[in-house]
């Protein structure tokens, strides 16, 4: 199964400081990407708030990661951490559910379960009610409904006066399979800010592990 994930963290608006990705885990794949080797945080939408994981490799900021797992995949967790100038982390947990089997792909970016038109694969539909009630419940469009780490300023120690860290976020996301092919990068806004398939983190089949 080819996973697409986009770990993001999202600042205040003008936000001051540096953010970096300390690393990535994704438990059941036995996957630990670090910060600055295997991965690195970029800014790849005209929204600069947002930073998103990406792997390192070029200079492109891309939409997220691609691993390739063999076999369907029933759920899978991705831990991130990230470090917000210099000494505050951000630790974030998402517990990842795949709703169906039919497909061999799926993605954390709901803008891409929608029916796509011929200039990007011309997919039918894939979003069902369950995702309509995820979106409803996390209080945003459809679209805009993936997780994200939300970085609010944190309480300071009052002994000490420094920020108060760690910061964990932890959250539930549900998906439907997709056809691979909706992750191809194309000519479009969307799209074209996707991994290309060579940028894979590959994991081997006894690596992975549901226990």
């Amino acid at each position: 199964m080819l996973i697409h994930i986009a770990p993001r963290l999202l600042v205040p608006r003008s936000f001051p400081s540096a953010c970096d990705l300390v690393d990535v885990q994704v438990k059941e794949f036995g996957l630990l990407l670090a910060g600055g080797h295997d991965v690195v945080a970029r800014q790849p939408f005209p929204n600069k708030r947002y930073y998103v994981a990406c792997r390192n490799k070029g200079r492109k900021a891309t939409n997220g990661l691609l691993i390739d797992v063999p076999g369907q995949v029933p759920y899978f967790t991705v831990i991130t951490r990230w470090k917000i100038a210099g000494e505050i982390v951000v630790q974030h947990r998402v517990e990842y559910v795949v709703l169906d089997d039919e497909f061999d792909a799926v993605t954390d970016y709901p803008v891409l379960w929608n029916g796509l038109c011929f200039e990007m694969g011309d997919f039918p539909n894939r979003v069902t009610d369950v995702l309509l009630q995820q979106a409803k419940e996390r209080g945003c469009p459809l679209g805009l409904s993936y997780p994200r780490a939300t970085f609010d300023p944190p309480s300071f120690d009052d002994r000490t006066r420094r920020p108060v860290s760690p910061v964990e976020i932890c959250e539930q996301f549900r998906m439907p399979t997709i056809e691979p092919g909706r992750l191809l990068p194309r000519d479009n806004d969307i799209q074209s800010r996707l991994p290309s398939r060579e940028l894979a983190f590959v994991v081997r089949a006894e690596e992975v592990n549901y226990g």
